[in-house]
């Protein structure tokens, strides 16, 4: 039976595979530096929360791209790559971490400091255990976070940064790969609108006929915040391959938009397209209403 969706071909590229790894690697450990830096000059627990997070957005933009410029389109070794590399990067973080905090005053130079830290791996834990144990920084002057808190505080700081990273990257490459073309699909300048309705509940019959779509009123262009479904299309290079995305975006309590994606790369033949593109479908507004 032939799939309805795209379909990814985890194809290995050792390349691929080993510059995202070591792209991964040198960039990470660049920016480890103003990261830490940071750190020291906000000691403060919410504040250094963004740290991470615009570290791992900044870090997966710059791999994304170069994992695109490759043809990386293996989201398991992708994820491989990028992990595998994101270790080495918070072992080096925490070794300049060290360096900052006993070596940088005594003025000892900076690679063989470094290189003997990550040479010694147990003297190495040994001396993170002891910041540990006395802390470098608190809620307060008068105190140090210290022990449990300040591990759980440390993990939560390297998933962050990870979790960041990795949406980031991913997004870079989410975007179908034609085989063919050697190359990823063309996303369409324009993301076509329709007033909200419950794709959830119809995406089965969207599934079976992306015509089903023209059932539902196309959204006039307009500055008002509503609730509306979005749709996205991807096409190779002759357009002989199209690929449908849909998804929701829905108002919050704060006014803004919380956007999940409901139908995600579904094969669409080019009258499909066609009829998108140009809007020269008629909404059947009887079974628009049926539908609610």
């Amino acid at each position: 039976m032939e799939t309805k969706y795209y379909k990814v071909k985890n194809t290995f590229s050792p390349l691929a595979f080993i510059a995202v790894l070591l792209v991964t690697l040198i960039i990470g450990s660049a920016l480890s530096w103003p990261y830490l830096w940071l750190e020291d000059k906000i000691p403060l627990i919410y504040l250094n929360l963004l740290i991470p997070v615009g570290a791992g957005m900044i870090l997966g933009g710059i791999v994304g791209q170069v994992a695109k410029v490759l043809k990386m389109h293996s989201p398991i070794f992708g994820t491989i790559s990028i992990l595998i590399g994101f270790i080495g990067v918070t072992i080096i973080k925490w070794a300049m971490y060290i360096y900052n905090l006993f070596a940088s005053s005594e003025s000892l130079p900076f690679f063989s400091t470094m290189k003997n830290i990550l040479l010694n791996p147990s003297e190495f834990w040994s001396t993170i255990c002891y910041v540990n144990s006395v802390g470098t920084w608190g809620l307060s002057k008068e105190s140090n976070i210290t022990g449990i808190f300040l591990w759980i505080i440390w993990i939560g700081e390297i998933i962050l940064f990870y979790f960041c990273f990795s949406v980031i990257f991913h997004s870079e490459i989410d975007i179908p790969f034609v085989e063919k073309d050697n190359t990823w699909a063309t996303k369409y300048d324009t993301t076509f609108k329709f007033a909200y309705f419950n794709l959830a509940d119809v995406s089965r019959s969207i599934e079976e006929d992306p015509n089903a779509l023209f059932l539902y009123s196309r959204l006039n262009s307009t500055n008002a915040k509503v609730n509306y479904v979005s749709a996205e299309l991807y096409r190779s290079k002759d357009g002989g391959l199209n690929y449908l995305t849909l998804s929701t975006h829905v108002l919050n309590d704060k006014n803004n938009y919380s956007t999940t994606k409901v139908i995600k790369h579904l094969i669409v033949d080019w009258d499909f397209v066609n009829n998108l593109v140009s809007n020269t479908y008629t909404t059947n507004e009887a079974n628009v209403a049926k539908s609610f």
